[in-house]
């Protein structure tokens, strides 16, 4: 538990949970991958993504799942308006991994 208090002995913070900790931060373009830690084991993982600024559609992940110290992430590759593969994980997204 950690609390602080302010001058005249008030409360200004408890926290009687974990406290977050940012684990990882990775470039996720493309058609998946996974990460692997030891701080992911037996730990209440937490994810989000950063989306880079842009006027355009940004895809992310379909799948993202963590298991025994491991998250993985994936997308289907699928066919666009010109009848191209696109991969569907934008560049220069990024995923932010965490424990708590």
């Amino acid at each position: 538990r950690l609390q602080v208090f302010r001058a005249d002995g008030s409360i200004d913070l408890d926290i009687t949970e974990n406290l977050v900790k940012v684990v990882a931060t990775l470039d996720i373009a493309g058609n998946g991958g996974s990460y692997s830690n030891d701080i992911l084991k037996n730990a209440n993982v937490w994810y989000l993504f950063i989306i880079p600024s842009t006027s355009q559609a940004v895809n992310l992940p379909t799948s993202v799942t963590v298991s025994d110290g491991k998250i993985t992430w994936s997308s289907a590759t699928f066919i666009n308006n010109g009848g191209k593969n696109a991969t569907p994980v934008s560049s220069g997204v990024q995923l932010v991994v965490g424990v708590c």
